[in-house]
């Protein structure tokens, strides 16, 4: 479901920015968001039942699919709608086809928005129960288990001991979050300091520098350094204070 959800959404953003029907495929991608969980429980049911595909991980896979899917979709779309599509056709008249111009140019800038949409369409699928009991057949996933055990028997050293794994789970991934974004910013900030063509990962801290006598340069500086006037051919050099005479002599003795 991690997986699968955030390509389908990058798709539907796509086809909402490119084609020409934007309000159609966005009501698409939106209607499952109203309609009830038993309603489309059933439904998806009723609907395998004809096609002839059997309750497995394949349904429960799906109708997770299909309900994670809106929320992946209007996460995907508003990371989209800030990124400049410029960018893209300039790629294109670079020589760039589709694929390649994708992969290097907006995927950078929309990476974090495909991260955010799979990890919240994996949330879902793990806390539904509704749409999946109605199609799991004979297989459990483990909100099914849960209430399945806890309407049986009741509440068992079982259930407890599975419920503080899951909270004990959760806890580790929302600290791994927490220590990953620094470690992330520190590298985004040393590759903001870096001179262009200066590869960050090899770089040396800015503190060492001075401790060997360099000064580092900052990208910003060194966009703003004046270059020297290029002199084309043909052309009288640009001359400061200068009279049009004097530029005449000075190409005349250039040819």
């Amino acid at each position: 479901v991690g997986l699968v959800t955030p390509v389908l959404a990058v798709l539907a953003s796509m086809a909402v920015r490119d084609l020409r029907i934007p309000r159609i495929a966005m009501v698409l991608m939106l209607v499952p968001l109203f309609i009830p969980g038993v309603s489309m429980g059933l439904a998806t049911a009723v609907l395998f039942q004809r096609l002839g595909l059997e309750p497995s991980l394949v349904s429960i896979c799906l109708v997770n699919i299909l309900w994670a899917l809106p929320f992946a979709f209007l996460i995907v779309l508003t990371v989209m709608s800030g990124f400049a599509t410029v960018q893209t056709e300039a790629a294109w008249m670079l020589g760039s086809n589709r694929w390649r111009a994708f992969m290097d140019v907006e995927f950078p800038s929309i990476r974090s928005g495909v991260v955010c949409a799979s990890t919240f369409s994996m949330i879902l699928s793990f806390i539904d129960s509704a749409r999946t009991s109605l199609v799991q057949g004979a297989h459990n996933t483990v909100q099914t288990y849960i209430w399945s055990s806890y309407k049986q028997v009741g509440l068992s050293p079982t259930l407890y001991a599975l419920m503080k794994i899951l909270i004990v789970f959760t806890l580790v991934l929302v600290l791994a979050f927490r220590t990953a974004e620094p470690a992330r910013n520190r590298a985004r900030a040393r590759h903001r300091l870096c001179a262009p063509g200066e590869d960050p990962a090899t770089r040396l801290p800015r503190a060492r520098h001075r401790a060997r006598g360099h000064r580092p340069v900052p990208r910003v500086a060194l966009a703003h350094r004046r270059l020297p006037p290029r002199i084309l051919p043909g052309r009288a050099a640009p001359m400061r204070g200068g009279t049009p005479g004097a530029a005449a002599r000075v190409q005349a003795v250039r040819g």
